[in-house]
């Protein structure tokens, strides 16, 4: 978690700028597209490649793929709050 708190402080300061909800939905993005099978390559092959981009492709395919609808969309919420929560910590810290 620490080390996803850093790269989340790097992503949030004024030069890059990324709102904690923005983050949220591209961690859902990236979530859904693991939950439907897509290969890792594949979504590395779309994303912008930053640190931030990088770990949270990496993290996402960490987590288990799973076949029921339900349980799908309970990973891709849990993963956009994982990402939504560590932002706001990230922003609190900075201040």
């Amino acid at each position: 978690m620490k080390k996803l708190l850093l790269i989340l402080a790097i992503a949030t300061s004024p030069a890059i700028a990324i709102e904690c909800d923005e983050l949220s939905g591209l961690a859902e993005t990236v979530m859904t597209v693991r939950q439907n099978g897509l290969q890792i390559r594949k979504a590395m092959a779309v994303m912008d490649k930053n640190q931030m981009t990088i770990k949270m492709v990496t993290l996402a395919y960490e987590r288990p793929m799973f076949s029921t609808e339900s349980y799908k969309q309970k990973s891709i919420t849990e993963y956009g709050n994982l990402w939504y929560l560590a932002c706001l910590e990230s922003e609190n810290e900075s201040k």
